[in-house]
């Protein structure tokens, strides 16, 4: 039982439950009689409280007519409403200034406030719970690698146990770690939030540009390796990048690495617009010239206003989207 911001993570997006896999832990791990009355109690009170079922009350009595007796069963001869909202993305901004120390802290403060003011504060227990997992997730998988010799990858993991990350590696590392542990399946505006930690990497000759494209290309295939089949985003170029020349260092080497690893993810997709660096579209027909399929090409001079007109919104806030689709 549990909330899922994507589909792949549960049976259904928002709250859900399976029945099947509650029981078989519950006989794996040898429960009592009682504890399995519990989970049966909680189980059946789930059957109309999951948020699919909960959806699908809602439709007028017509419409429900038409749709599966089974809300389960995806393959009406009528229709199925598709009961997905996918697309979450993290502020990997956010998560590299502060660390995962500086999240805790925040957590912390926001723990406080609210038992100052009388709230509830099991949330934000909640959230401090998940930070340290992570944080001991990361010194375990640092104590392992050092036992096999691999010191560069333990300091790595160590630091950012608790510290942000102040290299490209230690960044990439953080960022992708944070998306395994809270399931989102896409991975943002990659070239933003990672661009400036390769720029001084590089500048400063701690990183050179070949053991930089490695590193992506082996991140690439720990993408492909979770088999999300039609998600894993990762979005280089547009308008509204907070430093463009960096970003567009990290840019061109992703769909470098696209274009060696060319697996089905991640979904590469270069949002482009007139006065951006033509570099990024020369290297992307040159790729796309191969015969791969990334990659895919957005016109932020035609998807931005086409979403601006109808919404009203400012432009600064649509530099910021996301091409799903």
């Amino acid at each position: 039982m549990g909330f899922s911001n994507e589909p792949l993570l549960g049976r259904s997006v928002g709250f859900f439950y399976d029945e099947v896999r509650a029981m078989e832990a519950l006989e794996a791990e040898g429960a009592g009689a009682a504890e399995k009355e519990e989970v049966r109690g909680l189980l059946e009170y789930w059957k109309t409280q999951e948020t699919r079922y909960v959806l699908r009350s809602r439709y007028p009595e017509d419409i429900a007519k038409a749709m599966p007796e089974d809300i389960y069963w995806e393959h009406s001869q009528v229709a199925f409403p598709l009961y997905r909202v996918v697309g979450a993305y993290l502020d990997y901004d956010k998560l590299l200034c502060l660390g995962l120390g500086g999240m805790k802290q925040e957590v912390e403060q926001m723990r406080r406030k609210a038992l100052e003011e009388g709230r509830d504060a099991s949330f934000y227990e909640a959230c401090g719970m998940a930070q340290d997992t992570l944080s001991q997730v990361c010194r375990q998988y640092g104590s392992q690698l050092r036992r096999q010799g691999r010191e560069d990858m333990a300091v790595v993991l160590e630091k950012i146990s608790c510290k942000p990350p102040a290299a490209f590696r230690e960044a990439l590392q953080l960022a992708w770690l944070y998306s395994l542990i809270s399931g989102v399946l896409n991975y943002g505006r990659m070239d933003d939030y990672l661009g400036d930690y390769l720029e001084r990497d590089l500048a400063a000759g701690s990183l050179t540009r070949e053991a930089a494209l490695e590193y992506l290309c082996c991140l690439w295939r720990l993408i492909d390796a979770r088999k999300t089949v039609f998600h894993g985003r990762v979005i280089i170029g547009g308008r509204g990048r907070h430093n463009g020349p960096a970003a567009d260092r990290f840019a061109l080497l992703a769909m470098e690495a696209s274009r060696i690893v060319a697996q089905a993810e991640p979904q590469l997709s270069l949002r482009f617009y007139k006065g951006q660096n033509p570099a990024l579209m020369e290297k992307a027909l040159d790729v796309i010239g191969e015969g791969k399929i990334y990659p895919m090409l957005y016109n932020d001079d035609v998807n931005i206003p086409s979403v601006q007109k109808p919404l009203g919104r400012k432009l600064g806030s649509l530099n910021e989207y996301v091409k799903y689709d």
